[in-house]
């Protein structure tokens, strides 16, 4: 399920290759149907995407029409944002919002960037162990030399709050002109960044166990943790005042999914679900397929 959009849920279904599905919120009659080759689709913003390696299509929910259509040698998702790389000696980067609108660039990044992110103003990169922030002339603005390398991703969250994930540590500074000053950091691999009631947080998972620290984007104190969460298919689904944390397990027939919801602040659990059919949530709705193939929505 992708997601409930006005008068449609949108699903997506998978057999020799995958189709979007528009339904009717009210009588589940289908309102359109399309096939998308190699493309995988996902919901930014509340905006319905289906994209490649090379292309991305703004979806209308209400008829399967694409909208708005990006095409670059590279495309890839960073924080709601879509960055579309064309290769040379440099490379040219341009960022658009989630409805396909230009709103930086295109400007020249050099070949060995090893991530990026865009704040809303300044795009900004890693090159080894600095960041460098362009403006959208291209002008390096700022330079801030952090204490690690092996950049893998960058987040933006809150004035000023990076949050950078390195091979086997996720951080979060506060890059200066000429440095970047440490908040915290925490052993393990970024899971998500999310903007929640009560703050940003930060996912973070540990190799070593099956649970996922829900940390504060500021602070760097671990709020709730939630044990027990990765399995052979795992999935967190944002809501502003709730994290639904899905695991399925495929060991052995019957097929066995654990859904579980919990207040971002607290950490308290508001509801648990487990079946031996399958679930798949959307923005704003539940679905579930059962053993007899039947399909039932929930809120």
């Amino acid at each position: 399920v992708l997601g409930e959009f006005d008068d449609a849920v949108v699903i997506e279904v998978c057999g020799r290759e995958c189709e979007l599905v528009g339904l009717d919120v009210s009588s589940g009659d289908e309102l359109w149907a399309e096939s998308f080759a190699d493309g995988t689709a996902a919901v930014i913003d509340g905006r319905l995407q289906v994209s490649t390696d090379e292309e991305v299509d703004l979806i209308d929910p209400a008829s399967g029409d694409s909208l708005e259509r990006v095409r670059a040698d590279f495309v890839a998702r960073v924080d709601n944002y879509l960055f579309a790389l064309e290769s040379g000696r440099p490379d040219e980067v341009e960022v658009f919002d989630a409805d396909l609108v230009s709103v930086f660039g295109p400007v020249e990044v050099e070949s060995d960037v090893s991530a990026g992110t865009f704040d809303g103003t300044n795009l900004i990169v890693a090159l080894e162990d600095e960041l460098q922030f362009l403006n959208g002339d291209g002008d390096v603005v700022r330079e801030s030399r952090l204490g690690v390398s092996d950049i893998r991703t960058i987040s933006v969250i809150g004035d000023g709050n990076v949050i950078i994930e390195t091979d086997d540590e996720v951080l979060s500074v506060d890059p200066v002109d000429g440095r970047a000053d440490e908040r915290w950091s925490e052993r393990g691999r970024m899971a998500g960044t999310y903007r929640v009631d009560g703050g940003a947080v930060v996912l973070i998972g540990d190799d070593g166990s099956d649970d996922i620290d829900v940390v504060d984007a500021d602070t760097g104190d671990r709020r709730f943790t939630v044990d027990d969460v990765l399995g052979d298919e795992e999935f967190v689904r944002p809501t502003s005042n709730a994290a639904v944390f899905v695991r399925t397990e495929f060991d052995s027939p019957p097929n066995e999914t654990t859904l579980r919801a919990f207040d971002w602040v607290t950490g308290d659990e508001f509801w648990d679900e487990s079946s031996s059919g399958l679930f798949a949530i959307g923005d704003g709705v539940l679905l579930e397929l059962d053993d007899r193939g039947d399909v039932t929505l929930y809120d």
